[in-house]
């Protein structure tokens, strides 16, 4: 039996991963990113009583959440920038 090839994330033997998988995985790890710093800035307070130094209470409830809403956007930025085009190119 030959060795097999295992390349880190396109190829795991001689079949390689469907783009849509690593597509897929990477916007639930965006969405769920944006999730938590957004629930982190809603208990800010509690993040101060134990002392935790998670985003929200180093640099501000509101810098927080625009970073939320950035990592909550992301996903959906080249959907947009492809409708554009598709919509000048016609």
């Amino acid at each position: 039996m030959a060795a097999r090839n295992f390349d880190f994330l396109w190829y795991s033997g001689d079949k390689p991963f469907e783009i849509i998988v690593c597509f897929f995985a990477i916007l639930v790890t965006l969405i769920d990113f944006g999730e938590e710093i957004a629930a982190d800035a809603m208990d800010i307070e509690g993040d101060r009583k134990v002392g935790s130094r998670s985003l929200a209470p180093v640099l501000g409830r509101e810098n927080a959440l625009k970073i939320s809403g950035a990592t909550l956007y992301s996903p959906d930025i080249p959907g947009r920038i492809s409708g554009i085009r598709n919509f000048y190119n016609h």
